[in-house]
């Protein structure tokens, strides 16, 4: 565990120094963008901290687990191009609050489960909508791997493309609703798994509103739900997430 610990370390270090620039799935591509205008070479970050509860299941282990997880993301946009927009998202199960017993054959032990996630896309403002409503139809790759007490289950860099479109309707105040859906089919190498067996999909809303205290910023609370299904092999495993976060745009 101490090598995993190290990676999640020097995953969490490497996002914080592209912010001093990175970061489930808060998308900055999902918030906050038709309610202002677009400056040159604009680039927005985000930040966010969430309660989630996670489960995973196959014929082998049943767990449930209560965690805290940290959202970082940024997007970049180019005022000469300004209907497409580059984006980077991540999470990490920060803090398990919880640990859950397991029994693997003779073995008997408690464990926990972390997550960590990459999204790496491409969006593109669509002209189909108009005024305050805004779809956004984003492509690009996704990165999911588990970190599990002394390797006992999980399943390891899990990848392949996405398909995640965003609405958004912005009020007058400078707040504004979101929403997306997110579908990803699991690849190995550059191969694909059967899809209907092996794939992540999610879907998930959030609300943006300016900040009280640092009018600069806006703040998003988000609420997001997955189910990731693989089967890569004779066991079938599901990993599903509930989140509900709060996030700061700036």
């Amino acid at each position: 565990m101490k090598t995993k610990q190290i990676y999640i370390l020097v995953a969490l270090l490497a996002l914080f120094t592209t912010h001093a620039t990175l970061a489930d799935e808060i998308a900055p591509e999902a918030v906050g963008k038709a309610s202002e205008a677009v400056s040159p070479h604009a680039v927005k970050f985000t930040g966010g901290l969430g309660l989630g509860y996670n489960t995973y299941n196959s014929s082998v282990v049943s767990i449930g687990q209560y965690s805290l997880i940290a959202k970082f993301g940024a997007s970049y946009r180019n005022a000469n191009i300004q209907r497409f927009v580059l984006s980077m998202s991540t999470f990490v199960t920060a803090l398990p609050l919880n640990t859950s017993p397991i029994t693997i054959g003779a073995i008997s032990d408690k464990v926990t489960i972390r997550y960590l996630g990459v999204n790496l896309r491409v969006g593109y403002d669509t002209p189909w909508m108009t005024g305050p409503w805004r779809l956004q139809l984003n492509f690009g790759w996704y990165y999911n791997t588990t970190f599990v007490t002394k390797n006992y289950f999980g399943y390891v860099n899990a990848n392949g493309p996405q398909f995640f479109p965003t609405i958004e309707y912005s009020m007058e105040d400078g707040s504004a609703i979101g929403g997306y859906l997110k579908f990803s089919p699991i690849s190995s190498g550059l191969s694909f798994l059967n899809s209907s067996l092996n794939y992540e999909v999610a879907i998930g809303a959030n609300y943006m509103f300016p900040g009280l205290l640092f009018g600069k910023y806006k703040y998003t609370v988000s609420l997001d739900f997955a189910q990731l299904s693989m089967k890569p092999d004779a066991v079938r495993a599901y990993a599903n997430s509930t989140s509900l976060g709060l996030g700061v745009l700036f």
